[in-house]
């Protein structure tokens, strides 16, 4: 290693840590859109060419898991109906369920291998990542609360979805409890690993039925494809990845 180039194992940790970030950002965004400024400052994020715009606040609260990324990282969306009681018929909230109805829960992990770095043929590798991060948008827009998300946007004063962040072992970004059921959303999707020499990273969500929403009792219902454009965006023409061009510093960027 020369020039401060970073080395194979630093690499594939960019890669891998790029990836969950966006991953999280992406789904934020397409559901919450309060998180998105009016006017995007800056670049726009293109790792996996794939647009997307960087949520600062959310990386922070992923700080604690950069130092353990082995470890789960669970993101849950939810709906406060405590002051909008109609809102727990639109998703057909339950009487076990709390005023804080989870919608999706989607967990993250990445379980490394142990196989040394070296031998990675990086634009192969890069673009599977590629892949595995345009099925996420595809899917993120096909999910029922993806069109009950734009029903609420389209209200003047509608309450917006919630998120919280959590890492196994140690504590989410608001230690209090939700008091979710125990029993995750019936429906569940897994996305395929990109890689399974160099470690597995695991990406999954379960989350609430089509059936479980009653998009009248929030306003008229809308076909799946209005409401905002959801905040990932393919880049159509590919460059191959190029390693060389790595940063070493901590959040780098893509070629």
């Amino acid at each position: 290693m020369s020039g401060g180039e970073p080395s194979d194992a630093q690499k594939l940790q960019l890669v891998i840590r790029n990836a969950v970030q966006k991953t999280i950002e992406l789904v934020i965004s397409s559901r919450i859109t309060n998180h998105l400024p009016p006017t995007p400052t800056g670049s726009p994020n293109r790792w996996f060419n794939v647009e997307s715009i960087e949520l600062p606040a959310v990386r922070m609260q992923l700080d604690g898991w950069k130092q353990q990324m082995s470890a789960p990282l669970q993101l849950d969306l939810f709906i406060d109906s405590s002051d909008a009681p109609g809102l727990r018929e639109a998703v057909c909230a339950q009487g076990h369920e709390p005023s804080l109805v989870l919608l999706e829960s989607w967990l993250l992990q990445y379980d490394p291998s142990g196989v040394s770095s070296e031998k990675i043929v990086w634009p192969g590798f890069y673009k599977r990542f590629m892949v595995l991060l345009r099925s996420v948008v595809a899917f993120l827009r096909l999910m029922p609360a993806h069109r009950f998300a734009s029903a609420l946007a389209k209200q003047r004063g509608a309450p917006v979805l919630g998120y919280r962040i959590s890492v196994a072992g140690g504590l989410p970004d608001d230690s209090s409890p939700l008091g979710f059921p125990a029993s995750p959303p019936p429906l569940q999707r897994s996305f395929h690993p990109p890689d399974n020499h160099h470690g597995k990273l695991h990406i999954s969500v379960a989350y609430r039925s089509a059936e479980q929403y009653r998009y009248g009792s929030v306003t008229q219902p809308t076909p799946l494809w209005s409401g905002p454009p959801l905040a990932g965006q393919l880049i159509p023409d590919y460059e191959p990845f190029d390693p060389s061009r790595f940063r070493s510093r901590s959040e780098g960027r893509p070629p």
